[in-house]
């Protein structure tokens, strides 16, 4: 079957990556075909028999079967677009799956009759927390089949351990940021909180956890937001792996998988980063959900997937003003 793959893939989100690999997994193809916006890039992690840049090229593909998955993907400014472009797909009667994404917190006013009629279409259609498929049953869409849960699967995707990182045999904590205005105010804000959290770890080495390095969007820079948060609280700890903060090392060395056996080294891993959070539930390394508090990305993880978090973990709210 020639399968479609959908999503924010390319962009330099390592998290992003690791769910086509695991939609690959989960819809095993005889011709495999994917959407990225950076081929170059997604093409480090996975060979497809081809890939596409844009949704013309996608038509003139002509796939059986399109499967739309991954992160960035359930927003006002995503979610209609592909599933317009599922409508157009109904037309060679492409069979048509959304796989384990999560949603915004959006109404129902975005749904126009073309995009119902793309939802109704749908072969399956799963999300990947509880908070996701309360907002989907809300819309009503008159599904022609029910919403799933899915609880992140990709936290078992296999890790690549074929790479030795060179880390002292000392306790490790990783520290994983975004680049956000946010995230900076929230540290700001919080910064004699963080200070106090952070002592029980003073004997410990840091490790920068970078998944995220866009090409474009400062934002989604982990690199500058670790360098950012030690510089701005005055952190003296020895820092290990420093060479991950060089964009071109990171490009060059740096998967999914990999990522997941870094983090499995850790000790605790202490993260903004949702799917940082992700892979360490899957490596069994305790894990501390460090966020502002207006944000819920965190809180729909760890409550999905409560009972299976390894022990030591918990969520860490920074309140801001």
């Amino acid at each position: 079957m020639k399968t479609l793959f959908l999503g924010s893939y390319g962009f330099g989100n390592l998290g992003d990556e690791l769910c086509l690999l695991d939609a690959v997994r989960a819809f095993p193809s005889s011709e495999n075909h994917v959407l990225s916006y950076r081929p170059t890039f997604t093409g480090k992690f996975i060979k497809p028999e081809s890939f596409i840049e844009n949704f013309n090229q996608a038509k003139m593909l002509r796939p059986e079967r399109i499967v739309l998955g991954g992160g960035g993907i359930g927003t006002l400014s995503m979610l209609p677009r592909f599933l317009n472009f599922i409508n157009d797909a109904l037309t060679w009667n492409a069979q048509c799956h959304i796989y384990n994404i999560g949603v915004a917190n959006l109404d129902s006013s975005w749904i126009t009759p073309e995009i119902r009629r793309a939802a109704q279409s749908l072969a399956s259609f799963s999300v990947r927390d509880f908070t996701s498929l309360r907002i989907v049953k809300r819309w009503k869409l008159d599904l022609s089949v029910p919403p799933t849960l899915t609880r992140y699967p990709e936290r078992f995707y296999p890790e690549d351990d074929s790479v030795d990182f060179n880390l002292p045999n000392e306790r490790k904590v990783g520290i994983s940021l975004t680049n956000q205005a946010i995230m900076a105010r929230a540290v700001d804000e919080n910064a004699p909180l963080i200070l106090d959290f952070l002592k029980p770890y003073e004997d410990y080495v840091l490790v920068p956890i970078v998944s995220t390095i866009h090409q474009y969007e400062k934002t989604e820079d982990d690199a500058a937001a670790f360098s950012s948060f030690v510089s701005r609280l005055g952190i003296r700890q020895k820092i290990v792996l420093p060479q991950i903060l060089n964009p071109s090392w990171w490009l060059e060395e740096m998967s999914p998988t990999r990522l997941k056996s870094l983090i499995g080294e850790l000790d605790v891993l202490v993260s903004q980063r949702k799917h940082n959070c992700v892979h360490a539930f899957g490596a069994n390394t305790a894990t501390i959900g460090f966020y502002p508090g207006q944000d819920d990305s965190l809180p729909r993880l760890f409550n999905t997937v409560s009972h299976e978090t390894p022990v030591g973990s918990r969520l860490f709210p920074l309140t801001m003003l």
